[in-house]
């Protein structure tokens, strides 16, 4: 009963990524598969219905943030303090230099907002476009990209994955960015240089001109910088997250007010429904709306956590992983199940969460699964084609599916942390 109920979940999300239709549809499918699947276990429906709230419940955290995150994108773009950051950092770069800016600017605006979708609308966009402008390989370009917006999904304190990590392993994420930062910062260097030498040898177009934009919408001042600064310093400080962002949207807000001439109206309707306006359009997005499909697939896939922890459905697969780990090291096994389950779950959330299921007994110090997972599922399910983990940013970014082979962040962590895992 148990391969019949998971291959049926398979292949609804298989039909999903052939057709077209949104991943949604599969998980909506997996939840009726998954609790009628309890119920012939014995379970009623009320047993059911907790179960379902257990697994919701586990993700609370997760949800509220990812609201917060949506208003915190939606209020840096309105104010300005994305394209100040955007416009200084691109006039200061060596041309030559563009696809390592890329993957550093990305890094830096995703460890600051935490989201690799909210960096791929913003700091993505402005980059591919200034690459196209020049000439330059979307493919390269678009992998710089998607390696930088998995830096700070991995690793900062904003990010929902490593919220998400630090929830369903009961561990500090504080602690867990302390060994995030000591097993990558080789593949990391090893991706700056990747990015540096390849660049270099691609053709740059001269007398390029892309900031006009940004000084036609925006008052670029300084100030604009606040808002980064404020996260910094309260991060450092380990204020707790919803006060830190909440603090700084109202920071963000006060600028949209003072200095780009704002009404409260308007402001509240950017936070809720995203910015419009200005930049040619390229700062559009944000806002608590923005996030309401990833909430949907947070929620639904969050679900399924209560019956998998109630029901003997992956008993099977638990005891294929025992079997492997009298042969491979813990973390070699972790970064299989991430390929296996990326491939089949077709988004970060539930890839993680089945992840963290399947190691718990093969990895049973919390701190420990908490660095396998970052090292492994967080980065792998957006090198799955049909994830929406990759494959959302690279179609927000206009790049080809292709760009990323050259994601080379995404797999120099796990294969790093692989050779030198013992």
């Amino acid at each position: 009963m148990e391969s019949v109920v998971l291959g049926i979940f398979g292949v609804a999300l298989i039909c999903c990524v052939a057709t077209g239709l949104p991943v949604i549809c599969a998980l909506i499918v997996g939840l009726v598969c998954f609790s009628v699947y309890a119920h012939k276990q014995g379970h009623d429906a009320k047993a059911i219905g907790k179960m379902l709230i257990e697994g919701i419940l586990r993700a609370k955290v997760v949800l509220s943030i990812l609201l917060l995150i949506g208003m915190l994108t939606a209020s840096w773009r309105a104010s300005g303090t994305i394209a100040y950051i955007l416009y200084y950092a691109a006039d200061a770069i060596d041309p030559s230099y563009f696809t390592l800016f890329t993957f550093l600017i990305c890094t830096l605006m995703s460890v600051l907002t935490g989201t690799s979708f909210g960096t791929a609308g913003t700091a993505g966009v402005v980059c591919m476009s200034i690459a196209q402008y020049m000439g330059l390989s979307p493919l390269l370009t678009g992998g710089a990209v998607i390696s930088g917006i998995f830096v700070g999904d991995r690793c900062s304190p904003m990010s929902s994955s490593a919220l998400l990590v630090a929830s369903i392993t009961d561990t500090d994420i504080w602690t867990n960015i302390k060994i995030m930062l000591k097993t990558s910062w080789p593949p990391f260097l090893l991706t700056c240089a990747f990015y540096a030498l390849a660049g270099r040898s691609e053709h740059i177009a001269a007398g390029v001109n892309y900031s006009g934009d940004f000084w036609a919408s925006f008052l670029l001042s300084p100030w604009l910088l606040l808002p980064a600064a404020v996260i910094a310093i309260m991060c450092l400080l380990q204020v707790k997250l919803w006060i830190t962002i909440s603090v700084n949207i109202l920071l963000a807000s006060a600028l949209c007010f003072s200095l780009q001439d704002m009404k409260i109206p308007a402001i509240i309707r950017a936070l809720l429904l995203g910015y419009e306006g200005g930049a040619g359009n390229l700062m559009n997005g944000g806002g608590a709306i923005s996030m309401l499909n990833v909430l949907i697939i947070v929620v639904l896939s969050s679900s399924y956590f209560g019956i998998f922890g109630n029901t003997p459905l992956l008993d099977g697969v638990k005891a294929a992983v025992a079997r492997a780990a009298q042969r491979f090291r813990p973390f070699t096994i972790t970064a299989v199940l991430s390929v296996l389950i990326s491939a089949i779950s077709c988004n970060q959330t539930l890839a993680t969460m089945l992840t963290q299921e399947m190691q718990r007994e093969i990895v049973p110090e919390p701190l420990r699964q908490a660095e396998y997972l970052e090292n492994s599922v967080i980065l792998i399910a957006a090198l799955i084609p049909w994830s929406i983990a990759g494959a959302v940013p690279a179609a927000t970014i206009g790049a080809p599916i292709t760009a990323l082979v050259f994601a080379v962040y995404l797999y120099a962590v796990p294969i790093w942390n692989i050779i030198v895992k013992r």
